[in-house]
């Protein structure tokens, strides 16, 4: 299996690297107009003294894995991951944002998925911030990192157990940063399952998170600390997990070049779905501006059978759930333009225990080569 393994890391990194490599000519190309602008500059397509700009948003992400299971076998494949299309602007005090998602492996005529965000937000005079309509919601480790940020290939196991991973629901949230470095974020949002801006046939859920981040001391440089919570209302017509409650607790904290991720979060189960808890820890060490090493590691257990999913890769090759489920992930990124333009290799171990024994038992290897570009 070793040598297998060999040959499809180098397969699919080849095949990325030749759309990363012709990526990075993008702006020397465009340097050749001016000294200072780059692909990224000319996305800015208006600005003036007073702050007003509009911008061009979007994101290009493209996967290659190799499976290898005890119970099915292996698998492969090339994918469009995520194509996002958007703009984001402002006004005055008004700012402004709307993107649309993508399916670049279906035809053109196919390819809309969904609006993602739509929104308006402002400040008030206490320096809070308010977003209203279609926006991404904030919870878990995994949930608050945008997917133009990850260290890993994907988010962990336990963030698609427990987070709502349709990730844009229609609401309004408020933040605000106060004294102490405390701060705090809350929302409310219909769980409507429209791929645009709707209310129609909505149940709801809220979620409020508190957090604090401290400065350089003896054992960090610095270190932020958040509870999560969210409250839902669980119906079957809605776009949420069935948890009627979900309570996280994670923690980023650097030091020098390495840094330490983690999350504990459990879910009250609703509509069949078991109770469920788990955690992630994830290590860090940023060898260089180009490059960085990073291992995860990630446990779920279910009070009752069947009640944890596997993850997005390795559920295409085992669709069923098990009980137990635990997974070592090693990984490195090489970083051209910081998170704008990057290259990522993952190697997993995942294991799922099963005492229904109805197929959701899976052992298997994957490895993953992505490219990652967002503007």
């Amino acid at each position: 299996m070793t040598n297998f393994l060999l040959q499809n890391i180098v397969t699919n990194s080849a095949f990325i690297t030749s759309i990363i490599t012709s990526s990075c000519f993008m702006p020397v190309h465009a340097s050749e107009a001016s000294e200072t602008d780059s692909f990224w500059d000319m996305m800015t397509l208006y600005e003036n003294d007073q702050g007003d700009y509009l911008k061009a948003t979007g994101r290009l992400q493209v996967d290659s894995f190799w499976l290898d299971s005890n119970q099915a076998g292996q698998m492969s494949d090339i994918y469009w991951r995520r194509a996002r299309l958007g703009m984001a602007g402002q006004y005055k005090e008004i700012t402004m944002s709307l993107g649309v998602d993508l399916d670049l492996n279906n035809s053109f005529d196919d390819s809309f998925k969904r609006i993602t965000n739509a929104n308006f937000s402002w400040y008030l005079d206490s320096g809070a911030k308010v977003k209203v309509l279609k926006q991404k919601v904030p919870f878990m480790l995994g949930g608050k990192t945008s997917s133009k940020r990850l260290l890993t290939t994907e988010r962990s196991n336990l963030t698609r157990n427990l987070w709502f991973v349709n990730e844009y629901f229609t609401g309004v949230s408020i933040e605000n940063t106060l004294d102490n470095n405390w701060y705090y974020f809350a929302g409310f949002y219909s769980s409507d399952e429209s791929e645009g801006v709707s209310l129609e046939q909505p149940s709801f859920f809220g979620l409020y998170s508190l957090g604090r981040s401290f400065g350089a001391n003896e054992y960090w440089d610095n270190a932020i600390f958040t509870l999560d919570t969210v409250i839902n209302d669980s119906q079957p017509e809605a776009n949420t997990e069935d948890f009627s409650q979900v309570s996280s607790f994670s923690s980023k904290i650097h030091r020098g070049q390495w840094g330490l991720w983690s999350d504990i979060a459990y879910g009250d189960g609703a509509s069949g779905q078991s109770d469920l808890w788990g955690y992630e820890i994830m290590p860090f060490y940023r060898q260089s501006d180009k490059l960085q090493w990073v291992l995860r590691y990630t446990y779920i257990r279910s009070q009752d059978e069947n009640g944890v999913r596997l993850g997005r890769n390795n559920s295409q090759i085992e669709s069923g759930r098990g009980d137990k489920y635990r997974e070592l992930y090693g990984g490195v990124n090489w970083y051209f333009n910081s998170h704008k333009l990057k290259l990522q290799l993952g190697l997993q171990y995942a294991d799922m225990a099963d005492s229904a024994d109805d197929g959701g038992e899976f052992n298997g290897w994957g490895v993953t080569t992505a490219f990652r570009m967002y503007w």
